[in-house]
């Protein structure tokens, strides 16, 4: 059950709730219900919910292929205390629900998770994980937007970061994630569309890097022997 409200009016918080549940590959559908018990709707009527929706979800994931989840918002993470629903690799995550970020919002944090890079780059072998904000009308890369970072091939490796927004101006954009080996291939990636309201900045073309050229640019020297030891 949610809070309780005494005027919806001055509701100003979001409603979270969090349960991880394990399940075999296959198709489901998520099921959504809320109902105001409070409602002045004839008592017939309230055997139905006030709101529902129904989301079809997959899930199974190629064994022989780097995978990454989907990219999960959150408000803030810090080392856990004690385990609870919000606990996830050590951490207490509090998701967050819009993809809007607006003058107040100085960061965009998020978690996710990397499989099968034991079977692809090497049980224990070291890869990168470039974090990007890329333009959504042409994917060119924002320079200075971003960050990488070195992780060991494990069956599933925890994915947590944050990326500065001081800096990204008004606009729609992705928050793209790319799993790189040391050959400096792309094994995988996986984006997420977010909007920025950020009046104050205005920055022009050239602070905006092409897909390719973004991408030689700050591999050509991260990505080589000496750097990945």
């Amino acid at each position: 059950n949610s809070p309780i409200i005494q005027d919806s009016l001055e509701m100003n918080r979001d409603f979270l709730v969090q349960n991880r549940i394990f399940l075999p590959y296959g198709d489901y559908n998520f099921s959504f219900e809320a109902k105001d018990i409070n409602s002045n709707v004839e008592e017939e009527k309230k055997e139905s919910p006030d709101a529902s929706f129904l989301l079809p979800i997959k899930i199974g994931y190629d064994k022989n292929l780097v995978q990454i989840s989907d990219i999960q918002n959150l408000k803030s993470f810090q080392k856990a205390e004690k385990e609870d629903p919000t606990v996830k690799h050590g951490f207490e995550m509090i998701s967050r629900t819009s993809n809007y970020f607006g003058e107040g919002d100085q960061e965009y944090k998020f978690f996710a998770e990397i499989y099968n890079t034991d079977q692809v780059v090497g049980k224990d072998q070291p890869f990168l994980v470039s974090m990007k904000v890329k333009k959504a009308s042409n994917l060119a890369s924002l320079k200075g937007a971003g960050s990488f970072k070195k992780y060991t091939a494990q069956p599933a490796n925890p994915v947590l970061g944050t990326i500065d927004l001081s800096k990204v101006p008004t606009g729609n954009y992705y928050l793209v994630l790319e799993v790189i080996n040391k050959e400096n291939k792309v094994l995988y990636s996986k984006r997420k569309f977010f909007q920025r309201d950020n009046p104050a900045i205005e920055i022009a073309e050239e602070d905006f890097a092409s897909s390719d050229e973004g991408l030689s640019c700050n591999l050509g020297y991260i990505i080589d022997d000496r750097n990945l030891d």
